[in-house]
């Protein structure tokens, strides 16, 4: 066995790596971290990166993509529903969905949630929230065009 000493630190040949008494060994997903008779050993957490919110104008064509964390291991697939918000039909692309915004006079914000899944592993849901600015309607008016700004009431 080829072993790389750099001070107290050892890279060992078969893939482990030892620090005074703790040795780190495995690849991938499925990493063990030996303290003297202690062992941990599992999978990485699978996680989905937080999403920054997006503001966009109505009928705007809108693609949200998730990514796994830095430190997740990759997905195989992923699960979207939309949590808030006027009703949205959205195109699910596996880690991407697309769809057009909404108009609303007020303005509108759409909530989309998607989960990780990786065999029967899932992560928690991770928000992606979609601020819509309000959208103009145009009625004419005595004086021409002029915007509505509210809606009417019977």
């Amino acid at each position: 066995m080829t072993t790389l000493r750099v001070g107290g630190v050892q890279f060992l040949a078969d893939k482990k790596l030892r620090v005074g008494g703790v040795t780190f060994t495995g690849t991938g997903t499925t990493p063990t971290l030996r303290f003297g008779d202690v062992v941990f050993s599992g999978n990485a957490a699978l996680t989905v990166r937080p999403f920054p919110d997006v503001t966009v104008e109505a009928f705007d064509a809108v693609t949200v993509t998730a990514t796994v964390g830095a430190t997740s291991p990759p997905a195989t697939g992923y699960l979207w529903r939309q949590v808030s918000g006027p009703t949205t039909l959205f195109q699910d692309n596996g880690s991407s969905i697309t769809f057009t915004a909404p108009a609303a006079v007020a303005g509108t914000t759409v909530v989309f949630g998607v989960t990780a899944l990786l065999d029967t592993q899932s992560s928690p849901e991770t928000v992606a929230t979609v601020n819509v600015i309000p959208h103009l309607y145009w009625i004419a008016g005595s004086s021409g065009w002029i915007p509505l700004t509210r809606t009417a009431t019977a």
